[in-house]
């Protein structure tokens, strides 16, 4: 019986797997890296690799059930996969062994079969975070689960759109479902051994497939797709508020080797709405041989398209046609759903020709723009007559000192070209935008000319390039000539030169590898290394580098490498100076010469061994050194058998011993540590080193007075040593010294190893002249080494506890050290704990003061108490003075599962300045909250109300602008930072008469009333803004607004849609202003009473000029003294402030002597106003004016006089 439990305990725990699983995984073309038991019953594989012809597949880790365990229960054993990722070979790859064609009936079965394998032997798979690739395609599979014969997958298409899917098998088909949220669409599909049938909507509109097979091809022998009666919005297609809805048809058919398709779309006007017709209809037919457009008319706002008569494309012969014309016209810039500019026009002109049929096309592109990409013009010229189409002429003007042009003659069914030739000149101005940062160039220069076969297309061509910058190069002038077919260049050569130095290559190419038969370096005329035989360059199906032999006077350098099956590699040199690299590099090199070099290295069983001896000579500020390194790497580990820099004064810099480190090929991660394995490390820089030197050149941090010592032994596991780090002062030098100027200074740092683990046993320094010090620890076990060891990336650095204080620094002084600190006055003090994962401690701020916020101003009087307590802070207090009123901050913010911020956050603030900038003010009260729930992301809400709001500048001078985008429409901002942008918004803005406006066309006052809602990343607010009083101005009349709003709906919220009625009185003629349409293309209606013509009220309100057939008209005179007074008034308001006091009314009226009518008043409080006319009696009046207003504040002329 003891025996018997004894063999069960063997067969069934997981202890024996790691020995066994290893080589029956690699005998089955698959690896990991490591084992691990999961409790008793499960073992856990990590870094999991797979590969076939054709597939190569890996996984982070999977987590399984013993073999034992598998089969005692089977319907219940799982499989865990997570960090996966299936890549499948691209179309291109070489084919595997011919197989029989495989027929949709023998593919259905294939499944059928791999199905039921699957339920029996594997009935449940969770995987997550998951990737399918193949060729330039991905697919993101977020999550997949196999349960019950159903498999179930979320994730992202390769166009990022979301995608959820089920596949599962009912009575011999397969059914299948996709839902795309983002796409708004739905499809349902049926799988039987020769048909395919399935269902969906996309927004809600149906369509339907049907496809049938025989038992030989995957042709069907009949197939449709229908999609009918769809009336979806037209905000939907983007089309804007003209239109409300669009309406159409497709339905395509596939029957007896030939096709049909007919499509048909139109968009109908919203309301009683004027909009330009947006209609599309087109009919074709055609088989595998030839295509017939029968009808082509498209009508829309930005384009037409118009077909005379049918047109026939063939593929593979002459057909008949008679006479069409096609003619496209397009305004690019008018259409919704791209973000692209320009004018295209052209035509395609058939003219019937005996048994075939020739023709002419010609196509133009002016003003182009999308993206970065601009071009100035572009054209197509050209004509057909089987079986040659032959392009006369292609040109494109990029801008005025970049252009394309090319021409040939394409033969279709031979699939060859002729004569054909392409000359090229690129400028910097025009490629700039397209280059990566730090990559630029004066002018390219290319010539080009092709002909024969396209499958073996004959082609040569040379290439100049002047002043290409890369980075850190040096000015490069590049220069090369080819010739070749196909993929491969038969024959080229390339000359780069800088100022100094001259390099050539030539040789030959293809899609494999590269043989380089010259090489020459020179340098000022005088040749330095040259190819003494020719190297080969082979990239695949491996890496390998063979045949390098350089030689010079004194100086040679050779290296093969084969990275291969079994990888091996060899460098050797001498007399080697860093003066040829200075030549092409404009960054900092130390003077220096390899004396010797030799490295040489293989692959062994999975670890890289080898040796490396060098002696380097090098100058450092005028003092010569000499450096000598000897080493070797094993599976043992890497061993320091020389290091050392000496000079004049003796030995500056050594170390020597062993570090456990073992370098693996091909398997991830490559660097090992052997946590077990002796250490021995002996190591000082002394402080005039001038390894101190180079660590400045490299790093760009000057260390005076730095010295390191550090002597270590026993194990990683157990270290024992101790490192001392000394310096006298620390700083940024160079251009990098701006970024970070503070300095460092009396740095003393003491790091111990000890058995369980290591110390930080003090740390001293002073920043910008502010004590700082901090002590440390990591205490370290056997498991947490291993972990170290072969999952850096799952090591627990909660593990480590430190402690930092810093006393009460003045921010002042630390003003002009750190230009991005925000605070430039103020005292702050600190203390941290870090133990377990967790902060805890405190900071206080103390009559601090911001630098200047753009738009606002600084905070002053900033007193700030926070509280670390673990992943959150508590803001016990924050109160600031922001143009001279209060605001505060109160609240936590924490950080939750997975780094998710979450927040509970309210700012409160009375009359602060939100916006100052020239010709507008705005200044609020804000109660605003940022709030995470336990699900989704953070919400802002709360309200801004609206104090004062002066508008005195135009809005096109004060609203963004630029291309179209999310920020260059209401409510003009946008933030673009995740996880920002995706937090969702709901905000009141409101204000009762708090806008005012002042401008040369409108004065008056506003009260906005809006709800902010989307997002930070986009977005929207709807509401509108109604005009209380206000006056429309035009030089010779004042139209008093009756009722006045700007809209903004929700069905169109990036659009401000006019609502504005206006009346006034000028010459006895009572006149009406009504404005419509969106702020961007506003509509003025007028209207009068008497009538007259919208021309006559025009001429009116701007010149001053009677309707013709009045009998009296204006004299100069007359003329200039009503725009003074416009002009007056205006001035007039200029020195009485902002408040509109003085009014002065002209020309209401013609009095019996033929004059216009004048009235002035001017307001002394809002109810009292002095007064004074000239009547249409031709008398003159002064008064005094009082209003009295009703409780409900209505308004009633009761005057006395």
């Amino acid at each position: 019986m003891l025996f018997i439990l004894l063999a069960l305990g063997v067969v069934t725990l997981p202890w024996w797997l790691g020995a066994v699983l290893r080589p029956l995984a690699r005998a089955q073309g698959a690896s990991f890296e490591r084992y691990e038991t999961v409790g008793y019953t499960r073992f856990r594989l990590h870094g999991i690799t797979f590969r076939r012809t054709g597939v190569a597949f890996s996984a982070g880790q999977a987590t399984l059930d013993t073999p034992a365990l598998w089969l005692l229960r089977r319907a219940r054993a799982h499989v865990e996969i997570s960090d996966w990722a299936l890549r499948l070979a691209p179309a291109d790859a070489p084919a595997p062994r011919a197989q029989p064609a495989a027929s949709p009936a023998n593919v259905h079965s294939l499944v059928q079969h791999t199905l039921q394998t699957l339920r029996r032997w594997l009935p449940r798979l969770f995987a997550e975070n998951g990737t399918i690739a193949r060729g330039g395609q991905t697919w993101r599979i977020a999550r997949a689960t196999w349960a019950d014969g159903v498999l179930r997958a979320d994730g992202a298409l390769p166009t990022r759109a979301d995608v959820r899917a089920t596949f599962t098998e009912k009575d011999g088909s397969f059914l299948a479902t996709a839902d795309l949220p983002s796409l708004a669409a739905r499809a349902e599909l049926a799988w039987t051994p020769n048909a395919l049938r399935g269902a969906g909507t996309w927004r809600e509109q149906p369509f339907t497939v049907d496809a049938r097979f025989d038992d030989a091809s995957w042709l069907p022998t009949r197939a449709e797709l229908r999609a009918e009666n769809w009336d979806l919005p037209a905000a939907d297609m983007k089309l804007g508020p003209a239109y409300e809805r669009v309406r159409g048809r497709l339905l395509a058919r596939w029957a007896d080797g030939a096709f049909t398709i007919d499509l048909a779309a139109v968009a109908t006007p919203a309301g009683e709405k004027k909009a330009p017709p947006f209609e599309l209809a087109a009919h074709a037919t055609g088989d595998r041989r030839q295509i017939v457009i029968r009808t082509l008319e498209a009508r829309a706002p930005f384009a037409t398209a118009t077909l005379s008569a049918p047109l026939t494309f063939s593929f593979d012969r002459a057909v008949a046609a008679g006479a069409a014309v096609l003619t496209v016209d397009a305004d690019l810039g008018r259409q919704p759903w791209i973000d692209a500019v320009g004018k295209f026009t052209g035509n395609i002109r058939v003219v019937p020709s005996g048994a075939d049929s020739r023709g002419e096309f010609r196509w133009q592109l002016d003003a182009f723009r999308w993206g970065k990409f601009a071009a100035h013009s572009g054209s197509i010229r050209g004509r057909w007559q089987w079986p040659r189409v032959r392009f006369d002429e292609i040109a494109v003007t990029l801008d005025a000192a970049s252009r394309l042009a090319a021409h040939g003659v394409l033969d279709w069914p031979r699939r060859e070209l002729h004569d054909a030739r392409v000359d090229a000149t690129l400028a910097s101005a025009w490629a700039a935008p397209l280059l990566p940062d730090g990559v630029a160039f004066e002018k390219i220069v290319a010539a080009i000319e092709a002909d024969g076969p396209l499958e073996k297309l004959a082609h040569r061509g040379e290439l100049t390039a002047t002043k290409l910058r890369a980075n850190r190069l040096r000015p490069i002038e590049l220069s090369g000539q080819w010739t070749g077919e196909a993929l491969a260049l038969r024959e080229f050569s390339a000359s780069a030169h800088t100022e100094n130095a001259t390099l050539r290559l030539a040789g030959s190419l293809d899609a494999n590898r590269a043989t380089v038969r010259e090489f020459t370096l020179r340098r000022d005329g005088r040749e330095l290394l040259h190819s003494v035989t020719p190297a080969e360059i082979l990239w695949r199906p491996a890496w390998k580098i063979s045949g390098v032999r350089l030689e010079g006077a004194e100086s040679a350098l050779a290296t093969d490498l084969d990275w291969s099956a079994a990888p091996s590699f060899f460098v050797s040199g001498q007399k080697l100076p860093s003066e040829w690299f200075s030549d092409w590099w404009a960054g900092e090199i130390i003077p220096s010469r390899f004396e010797t070099l030799n490295v040489r290295g293989s692959v062994h069983d999975g670890v890289l061994v080898g040796e490396t001896a060098a002696e380097v000579a090098a100058q450092i500020d005028g003092e010569g050194w000499q450096g000598r390194l000897g080493a070797s790497a094993a599976a043992d580990g890497v061993r320091i058998l020389q290091l050392e820099l000496a000079g004049a004064r003796g030995l500056m810099a050594q170390a020597r011993g062993r570090v456990p480190v073992r370098v693996h090929w091909p398997r991830t991660p490559r660097v090992e540590l052997d946590a077990q394995a002796p250490l021995e490390l002996a190591a000082s820089i002394a402080p005039d080193s001038p390894l101190w030197e180079v660590i400045r050149r490299q790093t760009g941090f000057a260390v005076d007075g730095g010295a390191i010592e550090a002597n270590l032994s026993g194990s990683l596991a157990e270290p024992r040593g101790e490192v001392r780090i000394e310096a006298r002062r620390i700083a940024r030098s160079g251009d990098d010294a701006e970024k970070i100027p503070a300095e460092i200074t009396a740095l003393s740092a003491t790091l111990r190893g000890q058995r369980d683990g290591l110390r930080l046993a003090s740390l001293d320094a002073q920043i910008a002249g502010h004590p700082v010090h901090a002590t440390g620890r990591l205490p370290m076990d056997d498991a947490a080494w291993r972990t170290l060891q072969h999952a850096p990336r799952d090591f627990d650095w909660r593990r480590v506890e430190a402690q930092l204080s810093v006393p009460r620094v003045e921010l002042a002084a630390l003003a002009h050290t750190f230009p991005a600190l925000p605070f430039t006055a103020g005292t702050l003090g600190a203390q941290v704990q870090f133990a377990r994962g967790e902060f805890t401690g405190h900071a206080e701020l103390r009559d601090g003061a911001t630098r200047p916020l753009p738009g606002l101003g600084r905070l002053l009087a900033v007193e700030a108490d926070l509280a670390l307590a673990g992943r959150r802070v508590d803001v016990r207090t924050f109160s600031a003075q922001l143009g001279g009123e209060p605001v505060q901050l109160i609240g936590t913010a924490a950080l939750g599962a997975r780094e998710r911020p979450e927040l509970d956050l309210r700012l409160q603030a009375k009359n602060v300045p939100l916006v100052r900038r020239p010709g507008l003010l705005v200044r609020t009260d804000l109660d605003l909250q940022a709030k995470t729930p336990e699900r989704g992301p953070t919400r802002i809400s709360g309200r801004v109300g609206l104090r004062d709001a002066l508008v005195l500048a135009d809005l096109a001078a004060i609203l963004p602008g630029g291309p179209r985008g999310v920020a260059h429409a209401p409510p003009y901002f946008s933030v673009n930072v995740e996880p920002f942008s995706r937090w969702p918004l709901d905000v009141r803005i409101d204000g009762a008469r708090a806008v005012r406006v002042r401008t040369a066309v409108f004065n008056g006052i506003a009260t906005p009333q809006f709800q902010l809602t989307g997002t930070l990343g986009d977005p929207r607010a709807v509401g509108q803004l109604a005009v209380d009083e206000g006056l429309v101005l035009f030089p010779f009349a004042r139209f008093a607004v009756q009722q006045g709003t700007v809209r903004l709906t929700a069905a169109d919220p990036t659009q401000p849609q006019l609502a504005v009625n206006a009346t006034a009185k000028r010459m006895g003629y009572e006149l009406r202003l009504e404005a419509g349409g969106t702020t961007a293309a506003p509509t003025l209606t007028f209207s009068s009473n008497p009538p007259l013509e919208s021309a006559d009220i025009l001429l009116l309100v701007t010149t001053g000029q009677p309707p013709k057939d009045e009998m009296s008209a204006l004299t100069n005179q007359q003329r200039l003294t009503r725009l003074g007074t416009f002009l007056g008034s205006g001035i007039f308001q200029n020195f009485g402030g902002t408040e509109d006091r003085l009014e002065i009314t002209s020309g209401e009226q013609v009095s019996e002597a033929g004059r216009e009518t004048y009235r002035a008043e001017y307001k002394v409080t809002d109810k009292l106003s002095l007064t004074g006319e000239y009547d249409r009696y031709d008398d003159y009046n002064a008064g005094v004016s009082y209003r009295i207003y009703t409780k409900e504040g209505a308004k009633r002329d009761e005057r006395k006089k």
